[in-house]
Formats: structure tokens, C-alpha cells, sequence
């Protein structure tokens, strides 16, 4: 299960796949499954898991 850095969060928009950039890259949310996800915490702040 991927973690977010906040406990309570909704998901902003549903996996979507991560561009070959941020693969290359090596990008901690896009290594494991290769999809991304926008969430918002509870306090206001977005962030992809």
C-alpha cells in the first residue's frame, strides 16, 4: 500500500500513469506500480502517492 505523509486525506484524481520522465527519474510514487495519485490532506496540502 502506497503511504501518504498525512494520516486523513481524499483523493484528488485517480491513478494515472507516471510519464517516462518521472520513471526515468526514479520517482518513489511511480517505482512501485508505475501510476500516480494527487490527494489532499486534510490540511490543504496535495501531494502524489
Amino acid at each position: 500500500k502506497k503511504a501518504a505523509s498525512c494520516d486523513v486525506f481524499s483523493s484528488v484524481s485517480h491513478c494515472q500513469r507516471c510519464p517516462k520522465e518521472e520513471l526515468r527519474s526514479e520517482i518513489s510514487y511511480c517505482m512501485q506500480t508505475g501510476y500516480k495519485e494527487l490527494i489532499k490532506c486534510d490540511n490543504g496540502k496535495e501531494e502524489y502517492i
